[in-house]
């Protein structure tokens, strides 16, 4: 049995197995909350805060894209360039 998944192999909840896996994420939390804190760290914490946006791998933005029906990704600042054409002068 795996601790850190509340669920058994039945995909069925288990409170004993939910019990165990917050025990140890709150060990990992409390090690986490202990250390000192990175200035790199901070600054991307602080500016996805800002931006109101989930901080997270590619598979956990794609993953809270799915399940919220929401675009994650980021895109360039300002509106988007309309397609120029090449040749202006129409001779």
């Amino acid at each position: 049995m795996n601790p850190s998944k509340p669920f058994n192999r039945l995909r069925t909840f288990n409170p004993i197995c939910w019990v165990r896996a917050a025990s140890s994420n709150l060990q990992d939390y409390r090690k986490f909350i202990a250390e000192d804190e990175d200035k790199f760290d901070l600054d991307v914490i602080r500016k996805q805060t800002r931006l109101g946006k989930p901080l997270g791998d590619r598979g956990f933005l794609e993953m809270l894209s799915k399940k919220l029906g929401y675009k994650l990704n980021f895109r360039s600042k300002g509106r988007p360039k309309k397609d120029v054409p090449l040749n202006k002068n129409p001779s």
